[in-house]
C-alpha cells in the first residue's frame, strides 16, 4: 500500500515495530474450541455472569464457516449468540446467525452481489420481481399481495402498470 501510495510511509514505519504473522481462521480452524472458550469466558466476565457452553452441533457448523472477518467475527458472533441465548447454560443451534457468501473465495458471488447497472435499476429489478411472483403465488389477488409488501393497493396497481406485468389471464384475476 505504500508503494501504490495508498498507506503513508512515515505512519508505516511508526507502526512497524514488530511484525507477527498470524494466519486467518480459517487456516487454523483447528485452534475454534480454544478460542471459543476463550472468548466465551470473556464475555461472561465483562458481563459478571456464568460463562455460557456451545451446543456441540453448533460447534460443529462454526468449522464450514469461512470466517472472512476472521477472529474479531468469531468473537463478535459468539458475544452476540450469548445474548440472544438468554439465560440458557447452553447456546442452541438454532440462534447461530445465516452465514454470508464470501465475495473473496467466490467471484460469482460477488458478481451476483454487483449488478451490472446503477441502484435505481436494480431496485426496480427487485421490486418488478417480487410483485410479478407474488402476483402468481397469490394468483392475481392484489389486495393480498399489497397487504404482504405493505403498499396500498393503488401503488400496487400503479407499480403493476409502470412494469408492465400482465396478469396470468388462465388463473383468474382475483382482488
Amino acid at each position: 500500500m505504500v508503494v501504490r501510495k495508498e498507506f503513508r510511509q512515515d505512519l508505516f514505519y511508526r507502526l512497524h515495530v514488530v511484525n507477527v504473522e498470524v494466519p486467518a481462521l480459517r487456516d487454523r480452524i483447528e485452534d475454534l474450541p480454544l478460542l471459543c472458550d476463550h472468548f466465551l469466558g470473556r464475555i461472561a466476565c465483562r458481563g459478571g455472569r456464568q460463562k455460557k457452553r456451545l451446543h456441540p452441533e453448533l460447534l460443529r457448523s462454526f468449522y464450514d464457516a469461512r470466517w472472512p472477518g476472521n477472529v474479531r467475527e468469531l468473537e463478535n458472533e459468539l458475544e452476540r449468540l450469548v445474548v440472544l441465548a438468554g439465560d440458557a447454560e447452553v447456546i442452541p443451534p438454532e440462534l447461530r446467525s445465516q452465514p454470508r457468501p464470501d465475495r473473496t473465495a467466490n467471484g460469482a458471488a460477488a458478481n451476483k452481489a454487483m449488478p451490472a447497472c446503477d441502484l435505481a435499476t436494480a431496485v426496480g429489478r427487485v421490486e418488478r420481481d417480487l410483485i410479478a411472483s407474488g402476483l402468481r403465488e397469490l394468483r392475481g389477488n392484489k389486495s393480498r399481495l399489497a397487504v404482504r409488501l405493505g403498499v396500498s393497493r393503488t401503488t400496487l396497481i400503479k407499480k403493476i402498470r409502470e412494469y408492465g406485468i400482465e396478469p396470468d389471464r388462465s388463473e383468474g384475476e382475483a382482488g
